[in-house]
């Protein structure tokens, strides 16, 4: 869900195992809310070049002028948890961090683009009534991470879903009878392993090491999914190094990803097995330990019916 301080409505989207992720605007106020799906207004950006032309969310890091507007000469980059720290932030507010990323920043337009940046005075902004005191990285983070997600299991299930379409039309042509053709299989994979590599923290940036004592989302979120017998969780945060203590994504408990069609599924849940055998080394997964394979089969194995 998303709000601008001041704005009249709340946008919103929600994730469909048939057409990817979907977008409403909910207007109105008091006992009369109106819930209106959103199409080509929303798309423009969450549905076209932007999302590789899947319906999905997305994160940007700009920079912005001291009114908060993007200078897109500069160019602006597109952000999940491979994005270098450096690169990330530009436009939002961010506070309990010291380490060096676009957050905070306001820049004035150059002939080639933008200036150094300076600093934003929040002094600037007590007009504005916000919820919060603070901006919670943790929150933005996760929130970077997880739109990324949202997309590549949106692509997941609709080329998955396209693949079989062709299939059965070619199957009537030529009168075949397998289950699934080589076609198939392989359009299924090409993007099924790009979700195993993102699930699995392939090429995550390094993270400096942030306090989540004092970050409510963290707090909150923190070891709040389901538990092994040794109250080990996928949702157990880290925050040093990386984001996350057990490399591979929380998100598998999601509807995005349990609504994926049956033979998506049945081909990430035969990777899954292979990729966490802790006696293998499964090309691409090196940044596994064996210890890493261990822990996470075993949560799989007795949170989820995946292995």
């Amino acid at each position: 869900m998303g709000w601008v301080p001041g704005g009249d409505f709340l946008e919103v989207t929600a994730s469909s195992p048939t057409t990817g992720n979907n977008f409403y605007s909910i207007s109105g106020s008091g006992n009369n809310p109106v819930l209106n799906k959103e199409t080509h207004r929303c798309l423009r950006c969450h549905g076209g070049s932007f999302t590789r032309d899947i319906p999905s969310p997305l994160v940007r890091s700009v920079f912005p002028d001291s009114n908060g507007q993007p200078i897109f000469k500069a160019g602006t980059t597109f952000v999940d948890h491979t994005t270098p720290m450096k690169d990330r932030q530009g436009g939002w507010f961010v506070t309990g961090t010291k380490s060096k990323n676009r957050g905070n920043l306001v820049y004035q337009e150059t002939e080639r683009g933008a200036d150094q940046g300076r600093i934003f005075d929040m002094s600037d902004i007590r007009n504005i009534d916000y919820p919060g005191e603070g901006s919670d990285r943790v929150a933005l983070l996760i929130l970077e991470h997880q739109s990324e997600l949202h997309r590549l299991l949106a692509h997941l299930s609709l080329q998955t879903q396209t693949a079989l379409y062709s299939q059965r039309k070619f199957d009537e042509l030529l009168g075949r009878t397998e289950r699934l053709s080589d076609s198939t299989k392989r359009q299924i994979k090409s993007v099924g392993d790009k979700v195993l590599r993102y699930m699995f923290f392939k090429d995550e940036a390094e993270l400096p090491c942030i306090s989540l004592k004092y970050s409510p989302y963290a707090q909150y979120f923190n070891g709040n999914g389901p538990k092994d017998s040794k109250g080990r969780s996928l949702y157990d945060l880290r925050m040093a190094g990386q984001m996350f203590e057990y490399p591979f994504c929380y998100m598998v408990y999601s509807d995005a990803f349990q609504s994926l069609p049956d033979e998506a599924l049945e081909y990430l849940t035969a990777e899954l097995a292979a990729i966490l055998n802790p006696d293998s080394n499964y090309e691409g997964y090196n940044h596994l330990t064996r210890s890493d394979k261990l822990v996470i089969r075993q949560i799989l194995e007795e949170t989820t019916e995946l292995l």
